[in-house]
C-alpha cells in the first residue's frame, strides 16, 4: 500500500516534534484491515470458522510503500457440550 508525499511530509514533520504521524496511523490501520479480510477469505476457502496465533508486522518499503504480514492458524471452532 503506497503513501502519498503528502502524508511523507506530514509524517517527516511530526517525527521532527516528537509527534506521532495520523497520517501513517491511518495507512497502517487500512492496510492491517486489509490484510485481516484477506485471512478471513482463505480461512474460509480451507474450512475454517476462526484463526489462531495470529502475528501481524508493518514494514516500511521503498518509495512510500507499506508491507503488512499477517500469519495465522486456520481452525474450525464447534460448539462444545459438557456432560453432567
Amino acid at each position: 500500500m503506497g503513501t502519498s508525499i503528502g502524508s511523507d511530509f506530514v509524517a517527516s514533520f511530526s517525527d521532527f516534534v516528537g509527534n506521532r504521524s495520523k497520517e501513517y496511523e491511518y495507512k497502517f490501520d487500512e492496510a492491517k484491515l486489509a490484510a485481516l479480510d484477506e485471512l478471513r477469505m482463505k480461512a474460509s476457502k480451507r474450512g475454517g470458522n476462526a484463526v489462531v496465533g495470529t502475528n501481524i508486522d508493518c514494514i516500511c518499503l521503498k518509495n512510500n510503500m507499506l508491507g503488512i504480514t499477517l500469519i495465522g492458524t486456520v481452525v474450525n471452532v464447534e460448539k462444545c457440550t459438557v456432560a453432567n
